[in-house]
């Protein structure tokens, strides 16, 4: 795992850790952070109706599981700006196996 500053394997920098803060948002969060996902705190979140995702109980952000299809991608999560859910343009993308913002 690369320390505060080094380059992962997608070329992002590693800076802030906020897995143990609840309410810290993907939206003001940086490039590299590392936030809760569904996968990492199943609890901060309620699953929606039909195929709409996750609502974070905290923020009030709604993610969903991007379709990807990548190569040597392990699964990405978009997240949708505000309390929208993620629509083309307006997005964030959280990596799902650490939790790390690759795009905003």
């Amino acid at each position: 795992m690369p320390t505060n500053g080094d380059n992962d394997k997608n070329g992002i920098k590693e800076k802030n850790d906020y897995t143990n803060k609840p309410k810290q948002k993907a939206n003001s969060a940086e490039t590299g952070d590392k936030i809760r996902t569904p996968d990492s705190h199943p609890n901060d979140f309620v699953k929606l109706r039909g195929n709409q995702g996750y609502q974070n109980k905290h923020t009030g952000e709604i993610w969903q599981r991007s379709d990807t299809k990548h190569m040597g991608k392990q699964g990405e999560w978009k997240v949708g700006i505000g309390k929208n859910p993620p629509q083309k343009g307006s997005k964030i993308t959280v990596e799902a196996q650490t939790g790390k913002v690759l795009k905003k």
